[in-house]
């Protein structure tokens, strides 16, 4: 209801608490408030923050800072609370622009997503080559190969 941009929510998955995109601090970051209640706010990124995704265990918010993905800690068993943000990769590491091309950019664009384990982030890379196949029965084809 301010004069802020309030974009790209993202339900925790326990259900308490939202993530999202807010300019209120005169650039865009993420801030968690409780949920549906909108008690209490925390700005988990430092330096711009946008496309805000809860991890599978509700115990980590990933984000783009700047083309770079982004990790913090969370803690949503009494209140919230929040680590200090972690980088994990870059566009030139990756070779994959990890924000979309308009600024402020398409929030609802993911450009990326995590497995349910944490152990595996998949990018979609910004070119015209890309293709994606679905593999159906892949049990039975990998049986008659054995």
């Amino acid at each position: 209801q301010g004069p802020a941009i309030e974009i790209a929510p993202q339900v925790s998955p326990d259900g308490r608490y939202i993530a999202y995109v807010s300019n209120e601090s005169g650039q865009y970051e993420v801030y968690v408030t409780s949920f549906p209640e909108g008690a209490g706010q925390w700005q988990v990124s430092i330096n711009e923050g946008m496309v805000p995704l809860w991890n599978h265990r509700g115990d980590a918010l990933y984000y783009v800072e700047r083309n770079t993905l982004m990790k913090v800690s969370v803690s949503t068993t009494s209140g919230f609370s929040h680590g200090t943000p972690q980088r994990l990769l870059t566009e030139e590491s990756t070779g994959t622009q990890l924000l979309a091309d308009s600024f402020p950019p398409k929030l609802f664009n993911y450009r990326y997503a995590v497995t349910p384990d944490d152990n595996r982030i998949m990018l979609i890379r910004n070119d015209q080559r890309s293709t994606v196949y679905l593999v159906q029965n892949w049990v039975k084809e990998f049986e008659k190969s054995e």
